[in-house]
């Protein structure tokens, strides 16, 4: 027997002062971020001059932020001789190669760095490579008014409208995109572009998607109902189906994850258009609350991409078929033969 004890508390920074502790263990320091994380870090650093002979022991993956309090205490640790410090970037001797395959193939490659290869990357990076830009663009391709582009035989094609609405600052852009087999191409993208002077023509807009409904009778039309409510259901009184995607950031997420899985798996192409190319190349993952997300970059658009993500999210919603369907018949009533 020992008088060894063990206490857990709280990741509370307020009650964590005043500890004495003879072994520190501080897991995942990495994932210490904000001004709170910061405070239980300084509480719990502070305590461990109370007993003679604390170790503090702080294991980590790497991470992104290179302002955080964990790229800091690294710094530290690597050059001072008051710490010991061991750097393993290698995976774990069970993990093989054909999970770290997959992994690499949906994993953004930040991602895969910080958690397969124990590297610290930059803040956020390139939400797409270069060559993963490239490879959406097809010079095999151009831009179609109608339905009737290039098909796949004893294939339907199938079509969507995305809208992303703005009316000053933003442009507004319109993305029609084909559905084919488990591919999409994008068959057109308009935009407009407004001013806090000159405003977006709303109904410009919305007769530019009824032309284009008439030309590729779309199945959907997507749009956020927050930003064109009353366009929706407009669109509707004509006979169209409109689709309602409502953006939190749940289902933000999700529609960035699905564009950039169908970008990866190399199954969404385009004509060559400028706009939609730079506002890919555009894209970053950027820190926001401690989560990275895409967005732009400042003083650059995303639009062009919405209107597509928003089309090709529905796309790929609309090619899932169940495994199977249960075919339900009326026999009736046999004494009389009624059905």
């Amino acid at each position: 027997e020992t008088d060894a004890r063990l206490e857990i508390w709280a990741a509370d920074a307020a009650s964590a002062w005043g500890l004495r502790p003879s072994l520190l263990i501080l897991d995942e320091l990495s994932q210490w971020r904000g001004h709170e994380s910061e405070e239980l870090f300084n509480a719990a650093f502070s305590s461990t001059g109370k007993v003679p002979g604390c170790q503090l022991l702080v294991g980590t993956t790497a991470g992104w932020d290179r302002n955080s309090l964990c790229y800091r205490i690294r710094g530290l640790a690597m050059d001072s001789d008051d710490w010991y410090y061991s750097d393993r970037p290698q995976c774990a001797s069970w993990i093989d190669a054909e999970f770290l395959r997959r992994q690499k193939e949906i994993l953004p490659f930040h991602v895969y760095e910080m958690l397969h290869e124990n590297r610290w990357t930059e803040a956020g990076g390139e939400w797409l490579s270069w060559d993963e830009i490239d490879g959406v663009f097809d010079e095999a391709l151009s831009e179609q008014s109608s339905r009737g582009g290039p098909s796949v035989e004893g294939q339907r094609s199938r079509y969507y409208i995305g809208v992303d609405l703005a009316t000053s600052r933003d442009r507004t852009a319109v993305g029609v995109v084909r559905a084919e087999g488990e591919d999409l191409t994008v068959e057109s993208i308009t935009t407009w572009q407004g001013s806090p002077k000159e405003r977006v023509q709303l109904g410009e807009v919305e007769e530019a998607i009824v032309a284009l409904s008439k030309a590729f009778h779309p199945k959907e039309i997507v749009l956020d109902p927050f930003q064109a409510l009353l366009m929706g259901e407009r669109l509707r009184g004509t006979g169209l189906t409109v689709f309602d995607y409502t953006f939190t950031s749940v289902s933000r997420a999700s529609l960035f994850d699905t564009l950039l899985q169908l970008i990866r798996q190399e199954r969404l192409h385009s004509y060559d258009h400028p706009l939609f190319r730079e506002e890919l190349s555009g894209m970053r993952w950027v820190e926001k609350n401690g989560i990275l997300r895409p967005d732009h970059r400042t003083s650059k658009h995303d639009d062009t991409v919405v209107a597509v993500a928003l089309a090709s999210t529905r796309a790929v919603a609309g090619a899932v078929v169940p495994r199977s369907l249960i075919k339900v018949r009326h026999i009736g009533d046999r004494s009389t033969g009624s059905r």
